[in-house]
């Protein structure tokens, strides 16, 4: 090889070099946005096309392991629990969440009682939505619990003095101290609701900022100090997580309410050392 090719050879392999370098800096840089869990899609004219959640995947240094925060609103479109159905297949472990003792596997909306159970099968009807528990299959093999047991729960309250009222109550005061007033886009939603042909489609419209806005659910109910209905079961469903690793499971799936997944974000970070690789958005409702 002459000086001169021998030279172009050397500069083609460091330019090789530094291009796989660069490439590899920017695979370790992948960071999350400000909210990562829900979206709200818009038009180009600010006109609201969907509600969205996210599957997050998380990764561990050495590449091995993969977890995934798939994000959950209990009430959605019947393609969206289809689709989650079939994305739930890939992993070799799905964590999933249900207060209850032994191995609670719902089959259908009638397993869910109490009044949030019957507060969602209600909104889902109002909404031409379909309820979680009936169009998720709870009986796959790869499905495994991950979440307290009425008893844990209990204690859990009994302990931080919480309950229903308490995160009702706290729920209430964070609203009051964020809106003195009723908003342009509150008046126009109530507007379409009252004059719309459409109810349902009007009711998600009206609903899909509030639930798209993840802190003003987690940071009144968590409070200052935590909650049982959130921190101490994403504690559980982490232990739960720790075993499953630990186990050899390589690729394993949270499937939890969207409020509980900034939590499971952070401990995955600091607690497992591990680093966020990707997003992938499922539209949850359609708004158009």
């Amino acid at each position: 090889m002459t000086p001169i090719l021998n030279i172009r050879f050397q500069f083609l392999l460091v330019l090789l070099f530094l291009t796989s370098a660069l490439m590899e800096v920017k695979a370790e840089e992948f960071t999350l946005p400000e909210n990562p869990f829900t979206r709200l899609v818009r038009s180009e004219d600010g006109e609201l096309k969907s509600f969205d959640t996210s599957l997050v995947t998380f990764v561990s240094q050495d590449g091995s392991q993969r977890v995934t925060l798939v994000g959950a609103i209990h009430i959605g479109e019947a393609q969206y629990y289809k689709t989650l159905n079939e994305k739930f297949t890939q992993f070799d472990a799905v964590l999933f969440e249900m207060v209850g003792d032994g191995d609670p596997r719902p089959d259908s909306a009638k397993d869910s009682k109490g009044i949030v159970g019957s507060a969602q099968r209600l909104s889902a009807e109002m909404m031409g939505l379909e309820f979680q528990i009936g169009s998720i299959d709870y009986h796959a093999k790869n499905f495994i619990h991950g979440d307290m047991t009425t008893t844990e729960f209990k204690d859990g309250m009994k302990k931080r003095g919480d309950g229903v009222l308490v995160w009702y109550a706290r729920s209430l005061g964070y609203e009051n101290a964020q809106r003195s007033e009723t908003s342009p886009e509150d008046l126009k939603n109530i507007l379409n609701l009252i004059v719309s042909s459409d109810k349902s489609k009007a009711l998600r419209r009206m609903s899909a900022e509030k639930m798209a806005d993840i802190k003003s659910t987690t940071k009144p109910v968590d409070g200052k100090n935590g909650s049982t209905l959130i921190r101490d079961r994403n504690a559980k469903a982490l232990q739960v997580l720790r075993e499953q690793l630990d186990s050899g499971k390589k690729n394993v799936a949270i499937f939890y309410g969207a409020a509980h997944l900034p939590d499971f974000a952070q401990k995955l970070q600091e607690d497992f050392g591990m680093k966020p690789e990707k997003i992938e958005w499922i539209t949850c409702w359609k708004l158009d």
